[in-house]
């Protein structure tokens, strides 16, 4: 349910705001759905589902717009879809989650989601374990990238930049696009001279 609702959001969103029904992103957002439900899927009401991926596609197709603002190349949109709607499912956990299925789960004196009267302090639970994930990752990823840096294996030549790494390291187009163009080319070659 997570994913259609999210799936289904971000399509409206998208032909709302492009004026084009983009099935990559349509895509994207079914994964930012399911990524958004994963924390809590045990626990919670089907209608929370569809809530919990209706804001977890609306906070990918945010995320993706800051990341082109500033610039950031993520081609593949994992932050929007595994940090953002990522984040907001560690939050709905304590938005969401019944009592009762925790208990059933084997959980004894649960917090629960204070949208069912548990209060906010499983929200707050939630809240912090984020912020130490965030902390934990940006400091691992950090003296990683800095390691690469100091080694000079961060980033890859400017010639292999500009002509890019599926050409210049796998030896091929990536997208069928390229590849009609490459086709085309090649014939008017062969034809033409």
């Amino acid at each position: 349910l997570s994913s259609a609702a999210a799936a289904i959001t971000t399509l409206l969103i998208v032909k709302c705001r492009d004026h084009i029904f983009d099935l990559i992103s349509c895509l994207n957002g079914a994964l930012a759905g399911l990524v958004a439900v994963t924390a809590s899927c045990a626990w919670i009401e089907p209608w929370s589902a569809i809530i919990i991926g209706a804001i977890g596609a609306a906070l990918y197709l945010g995320a993706a717009w800051l990341l082109l603002k500033l610039k950031i190349d993520d081609p593949l949109e994992a932050f929007p879809i595994h940090g953002a709607a990522g984040f907001w499912g560690i939050l709905a956990v304590g938005v969401f989650n019944r009592e009762e299925y925790l208990i059933e789960s084997g959980y004894g004196r649960p917090d629960w989601g204070f949208v069912f009267g548990g209060g906010g302090k499983q929200l707050g639970i939630q809240i912090a374990c984020g912020l130490a994930l965030i902390l934990w990752v940006c400091s691992t990823i950090g003296l990683f990238f800095l390691a690469f840096k100091m080694l000079g294996l961060l980033r890859i030549p400017t010639e292999d930049e500009l002509l890019g790494n599926d050409i210049s390291k796998h030896g091929g187009p990536a997208y069928p696009e390229d590849t009609l163009e490459m086709a085309e080319e090649r014939a008017q070659k062969e034809l033409y001279g």
